[in-house]
């Protein structure tokens, strides 16, 4: 199951509360403000280090995702400027199945063949 972005954001709070946490541990030895556990010596260095890790990993992962989904929705969809017809993917190296023509990016696709825009609209009325 692929995580929505509502998941990945809570991921990468999650990701920099760890880090903080960590962080806390290894410098400060804790928080101790609210009757907190204080942690010393090789302690810092036992709970610190997790949680650093943790946060680094939860961090780095929810960023690639977002990123991820930001650039894929508006270059992974091509058209085939024959039949027009649109597919999924890179698009590197892609040609249509029926026409054996390469796609084009959907991105300003109808401003460089306005036919396939006008027949569109003469199929709405």
């Amino acid at each position: 199951m692929r995580p929505n972005k509502t998941q990945l954001k809570f991921i990468l709070i999650l990701g920099v509360a760890c880090l903080v946490a960590g962080l806390t541990i290894l410098l400060l030895g804790g928080d101790q403000r609210y009757g907190g556990r204080e942690f010393i010596g090789w302690e810092r260095i036992d709970y610190g280090i997790p949680f650093l890790i943790l946060g680094f990993v939860l961090t780095r992962y929810s960023m690639r995702k977002l990123s991820l989904s930001i650039g894929a929705s508006s270059a992974s969809t091509f058209v085939c400027p024959k039949c027009g017809t649109p597919y999924e993917g890179s698009g590197i190296g892609q040609f249509c199945p029926k026409c054996k023509i390469k796609l084009e990016p959907l991105r300003g696709f109808y401003k460089r063949h306005p036919e396939h825009s006008s027949e569109s609209s003469e199929d709405d009325e």
